[in-house]
């Protein structure tokens, strides 16, 4: 080689040496958006690590700016050359990014994350103690509120073990939501996944089931994709990570054993993908006396906590964690370990109380599985409710409750069991400075908030209970619960600051609430997804169970809805921002119409993609469905709809417009549908004046079948049971879908001319439904304005349907038109309607329609009468009459009239015009 190829040679070494030897460039992944407890999740492909990638290390530090809180947390390996990280805002504000790593693609990435306050009432963020107490971060990290902390378990019906779930994630969340709506419909919100050596290869339980030494990332999808479901449905998972040694349930069996180098892998994995997770807790597994010794459960614990970013209560049954964010968790058996109850206990509140008070720096867990008529344990249905009611009142022990396969099942009353939910989680009860107060009772127990105006007493067994408020602050008011039966609270008044017997109007199990516990917290239905009604709760739009042919308010009466079946564009009027937001004048139509009684606006979520409106009229991040939800839009939608529901305005959502077809998948749903489905739904689900309708003019994009399976995936995602209704294009035959149980409502589009077509064709309806669904005469052309529409909207009321006016804009109605509805609304609602059919056979005299329960009750209506209004076969008896005029909503009663039997006639009373109705009720002999 010469001189000068050598010279050229060295100097080529040395600029390779120094290039390497320079950091790579920062690069800036951007900004994003999101909302407290909302994970986000940034991906990275093309990324080369050379050697084992699980073993790599990438770290990304978040920081508040604005505060000095900071979360590092650990990128994980995603297969392949792809790797993700995970952030979850604990507060709202600008959080910075930046992530080191000896890996050159990992390493120096920048970017932020903007956090905005999150406005779901149902959003809540991590589990967490606050002392002896269990604790859940609500509106930021810093607002904690006691907790009280049930898991539930049901092989007898759901999947526990993971790899029971599937590995096809739209099953998993199915089964999840099944599992999830079974825990609530028992009293209950965890719901229990038991992982095992899932972990490393998915499918195995035990350690020689597999040779993997690496985290199996399809099982993390798995059990990811069961606790964000649940969590976003307002519940959490309580995982078992390992099983026992028996059964090779355990990690003894891997290379290194316990903590040794591959499940110490695993360990930092669950760290760096769970972690920025909400919605878990964690014990070690069962029967731990058995193989692992305390030391070795305590190193897994400290590790866990070390490189978690988000801490998570963890736990290990029958030992003693020492640190924070750990567990105090008991074995049931009474075994020689350093936590247990007496065997198959807890024998009674006094030993609950003693083992609280063991330890006042950690909660408590009773992880014992107390399962129903579990043998040797005292669980039958009064034993396992009082165990709930003890725990709670002893000051928070946490339970374990459900079913093995082979328990017996179901529970007998598990409105007992909601009951004790509804109580404690639904009215926000259980605070964290409560303390326990015995003596202020007789033979009862007492809990004390430190202000000394919240109380709460629990006496079983009683006939009396005697409260001691002589040093409560300030009068206050209170209820009383039997906890045995369906949550129903009887009112006691406001109570003095004095000593003071309450006696129940029968011997039970009584509870009693002290204080105002700040209701506007409440967030869940213990009864979510089961139908069943809730006596404590009311207000809000539901399926009258008894009859299905007309919607009813929760815990309340009869609902009827007249009102603007226009703008369909009501949620893309105004200029459209850059954010994907709108400058219009929604909030002006609403107000136009707030007080008229007008009391629905039709409204479409989809309108492009072949709907009637412009390619921005969808709710997408830059109107891209694969981008998902912009959550800016959703956030003023919220704002609008807030504002609808406060006002008794029913929200008449439609998720997609006539041609409207934005996924080409057949009648099934692709992920990305669900994800739509459920970010609408989980989003506007808590307002109580809202109706889902699938499609407008579904034939000319979508199948029956198609139809049906949107209904069904709007239902599960729906833990308030709210109608789901249908529009077709015109004519009156519903049968495709009058059977179908997740569809409740025929948005009927029928175009006819006169009120008397109208009412004919609502009576024809009526007759074809037989009871299996209502009907909203949603779409008539020409239904004109002033008194035409009047007439027609008084002929389709008639004829046994609800009312939404085509072409009433809101804008350019006359406020007295949207008082025409209004007036309509109120007479109805003033009625038992809800109870009557068409029964026009029934007319005599200047009668034009009739609506009736034979016997009991009649509305008897004229749009111009002549002469006297009439029924024919009326029952003798005395009947109150209350007259309506439908132009000026002016009202006559009568009461007691006595009327002969047969066909009879009456006079209109003075003040009543010739266009009116007249409600009549039979109220004795």
């Amino acid at each position: 080689m010469s001189g000068r190829i050598c010279e050229i040679w060295v100097w080529l070494v040395v600029f390779a040496v120094v290039c390497c030897s320079i950091p790579a460039p920062a690069r800036d992944l951007g900004s994003r958006e999101a909302r407290v407890w909302e994970m986000i999740e940034w991906d990275l492909n093309g990324v080369k690590s050379g050697g084992n990638p699980f073993d790599v290390v990438a770290t990304v530090t978040f920081a508040h700016q604005g505060s000095s809180e900071k979360r590092t947390t650990e990128m994980f390996y995603d297969g392949g050359t792809k790797w993700k990280f995970r952030f979850t805002g604990t507060r709202a504000g600008e959080w910075k990014f930046v992530s080191k790593s000896k890996v050159t693609g990992l390493n120096g990435l920048t970017g932020s994350v903007t956090v905005e306050e999150n406005r779901n009432p149902k959003a809540k963020g991590f589990v967490t103690n606050v002392g002896n107490r269990f604790a859940v971060q609500v509106k930021d990290g810093s607002d904690l509120r006691g907790y009280v902390f049930n898991a539930y378990m049901s092989r007898v019906k759901h999947p526990a073990f993971l790899d029971e779930f599937g590995s096809e994630l739209g099953g998993v969340e199915k089964a999840a939501r099944a599992y999830f709506a079974d825990a609530m419909a028992n009293g209950f919100e965890i719901i229990f996944v038991h992982v095992n050596n899932n972990w490393f290869k998915f499918g195995a339980k035990k350690h020689s089931e597999h040779k993997s030494e690496n985290p199996d990332p399809a099982a993390f999808r798995v059990l990811e994709r069961i606790i964000t479901t649940v969590h976003r449905m307002g519940g959490r998972v309580h995982i078992w990570a390992w099983g026992d040694e028996s059964r090779k349930w355990t990690p003894r069996g891997v290379p290194g054993g316990i903590n040794g180098q591959v499940d110490r892998r695993l360990q930092r994995y669950i760290a760096a993908r769970l972690g920025p997770v909400a919605g878990w807790t964690m014990g070690y597994g069962f029967d731990l006396h058995e193989w692992v010794k305390a030391e070795q459960v305590n190193t897994w614990a400290e590790y866990l906590h070390k490189h978690f970013g988000w801490q998570h209560l963890l736990s290990a049954r029958g030992q003693r964690l020492k640190g924070p964010y750990n567990v105090n968790s008991y074995d049931g058996f009474g075994r020689g370990v350093p936590l247990t109850t007496t065997s198959h206990g807890p024998a009674d509140y006094q030993e609950i109380v003693e083992d609280l008070e063991g330890d006042v720096k950690r909660a408590h867990l009773y992880e014992e599985r107390h399962s129903y008529k579990r043998s040797g344990f005292k669980l039958d249905m009064d034993g396992t409710r009082r165990l709930l009611w003890w725990e709670s009142m002893a000051g928070g022990m946490g339970g374990f409750f459900g079913f093995y396969p082979d328990s017996p099942h179901p529970y007998p009353n598990p409105q007992q069991l909601r009951t004790h939910y509804a109580f404690w989680h639904d009215n926000g009860r259980f605070l964290l400075d409560m303390e326990r107060a015995n003596k202020l009772t007789d033979g009862g127990y007492v809990l004390k908030a430190a202000d000394k105006k919240h109380h709460v007493f629990y006496k079983e067994g009683a006939s009396s209970i005697r409260m001691d408020l002589s040093g409560m602050a300030g009068e206050q008011p209170g209820i009383a619960v039997d906890t045995k039966k369906a949550y129903r609270e009887i009112g006691l008044g406001v109570l003095d600051r004095k000593e003071q017997v309450w006696r129940p109007p029968y011997r039970s199990d009584w509870a009693i609430a002290v204080g105002n516990f700040g209701e506007e917290e409440i967030v869940l239905d213990p009864l979510r997804n089961s139908g069943a009604e809730d006596p404590s709760e009311g207000g809000r739009i539901v399926v009258d169970s008894e009859n299905r042919r007309w919607l009813k308010r929760k815990g309340g009466g009869a609902f009827f809805m007249c009102g603007p079946g226009d703008p369909e564009d009501f949620l893309y009027r105004g200029k459209l921002r850059p954010d994907g937001t709108r400058d219009g004048d929604q909030m002006a139509l609403i107000e136009k119409m707030k007080g008229t009684g007008a009391n629905c606006i039709y409204l479409m979520a989809v309108r492009s993609h072949g709907g009637d409106g412009e390619k921005t009229h969808n709710p997408f991040v830059n109107n891209d469905p694969g981008k998902g939800v912009n959550a800016k839009v959703l956030e003023q939608w919220e704002r609008w709809f807030a504002r609808m529901d406060k006002n008794g305005i029913v929200i008449y959502f439609f998720f997609y417009d006539d041609s409207a077809r934005v996924w080409r998948t057949a009648d099934k749903l692709g992920n990305q549908e669900r994800e739509f489905i459920r970010a609408i739904v989980d989003r506007f689900e808590h307002h109580k004046n809202l109706i889902w309708c699938v499609a407008e003019e579904y034939q000319e994009a979508f199948s029956p079948e198609r139809v049906k399976n949107i209904a069904a995936e709007i239902r599960r995602a729906d833990n308030y049971v709210h109608a789901i209704a249908v529009h077709k294009l015109s004519g009156l035959d519903f049968s495709e879908f009058a059977d179908e149980r997740n569809i409740d409502q025929f948005a009927i589009q029928y175009n006819k001319s006169s009120a008397d077509e109208l009412h004919a064709g609502m009576v024809s309806a009526w007759k074809r439904a037989r009871g299996r669904y209502s009907l909203n005469m949603s779409e008539a052309a020409g239904h004109g304005t002033g008194k035409e529409a009047r007439l027609k909207s008084w002929a389709c009321a008639m004829g046994g349907a609800y009312v939404m006016i085509l072409e009433m804009d809101i804008a350019g109605t006359p406020k007295s038109d949207l008082e025409d509805c209004g007036r309509l609304v109120r007479f109805f609602e003033g009625t038992n309607f809800n109870e009557m059919a068409p029964h026009d056979e029934l007319r005599f005299g200047g009668t034009k329609y009739v609506l009736a329960k034979p016997g009991d009750s009649y509305i008897a209506y004229a749009p111009n009468l002549k002469g006297k209004i009439g029924l024919k076969e009326i029952k003798a008896g005395r009947y109150d009459f209350r007259w309506f005029d439908c132009a000026s909503g002016q009202e006559v009663p009568q009461k007691a009239v006595r009327v002969a039997g047969g066909n009879q006639s009456w006079d209109r009373p003075k003040g009543i015009g010739k266009e009116l109705a007249v409600y009549i009720k039979r109220v004795g002999k």
